[in-house]
């Protein structure tokens, strides 16, 4: 690899299908230039959409070198995605850095505050007074009404709807189409199925569907 000082250059960990959003994403916003993708698979998945893959997270080191500081998350979730906050721990540790991507069609109020590495899909509404923390997902279409706190690595499914004033722990996963009721305290590690409606608190993580929602195995 050649030599790239340019302060732009992004690198996407994870080649799989969240990885086409975000790059579409970053294409949308406009504000960085995709260098590459890294992922395990690298020797069968040479490239994603046009990018190539680079390798694995054993050359973040040579990409440091290079002058490349800045990771984008492109694993996605299927209700387990630990694996996400393990990758962004190991990257901060190395020095490098992973800015807040928001699509430009985003509604977004100015006392908005997010973490970094959280990204926001386009159609998405984000009302007054809402915390985002860090590496987590709101994914096409959603409604993030007023006060809500969302806390890390929190990963939501498209069109889902939280609620005034809810709060959802680190390490949620909130399938499509789902709603937080207001109020609503959403415990971490807590799976939400698709089109579920949480009405109200449960007193440990779970794995909650259904309209209202209930505990299943």
């Amino acid at each position: 690899m050649k030599d790239i000082k340019k302060n732009n250059n992004i690198v996407i960990l994870g080649g799989g299908g969240h990885c086409l959003s975000i790059i579409e994403l970053i294409k949308r916003i406009r504000k960085f230039t995709i260098f590459g993708i890294l992922d395990p698979n690298y020797k069968k998945i040479k490239e994603v959409d046009g990018f190539k893959v680079l390798g694995d997270e054993s050359i973040l080191d040579q990409l440091k070198h290079m002058g490349i500081s800045k990771l984008a998350i492109g694993i996605g979730s299927n209700g387990k995605h630990l694996n996400r906050n393990k990758i962004f721990k190991n990257a901060k540790k190395n020095g490098f850095d992973f800015p807040i991507l928001i699509d430009k069609s985003v509604y977004i109020p100015k006392n908005l505050k997010i973490s970094e590495g959280s990204q926001i899909f386009s159609g998405s509404i984000i009302n007054s007074a809402v915390n985002i923390g860090k590496i987590s997902v709101i994914n096409t279409g959603s409604i993030i009404e007023h006060g809500v706190s969302i806390g890390d690595n929190v990963f939501t499914g498209p069109r889902v709807t939280i609620c005034g004033n809810a709060k959802v722990e680190n390490d949620v996963f909130i399938g499509a189409n789902s709603c937080i009721l207001p109020n609503i305290k959403i415990l971490r590690q807590t799976i939400v199925g698709a089109c579920s409606m949480i009405n109200k608190n449960f007193n440990t993580k779970s794995k909650l569907a259904g309209v209202p929602a209930k505990k299943i195995k």
